[in-house]
């Protein structure tokens, strides 16, 4: 933590606040024009970067198919109860 002032022109990432007493609020980026210089103490704020992702696993894919062959009405029938693409 260091003591130092905040400049009319100077850019920061974000910013906590005090519009009023007893209030606290932060922005970020903050998007203002000072009109003068302010008191302000500055924090070091280290901010690890993000885990990677977890690859997507495979889906689980357990399609069953049945086909009659019949001559007058040949029907392919498929059940997908037990895949993770089932709707529901």
């Amino acid at each position: 933590m260091v003591d130092r002032n905040v400049y009319r022109k100077e850019e920061v990432r974000w910013m906590a606040y005090r519009p009023a007493p007893k209030t606290l609020e932060v922005i970020a980026p903050p998007c203002i024009e000072l009109a003068k210089d302010y008191a302000a103490i500055e924090i070091d704020v280290e901010i690890d970067d993000p885990a990677p992702t977890v690859a997507a696993t495979a889906p689980d894919c357990a399609i069953t198919a049945t086909r009659r062959c019949e001559h007058e009405s040949p029907m392919i029938a498929l059940d997908i109860t037990g895949s993770s693409r089932a709707p529901g």
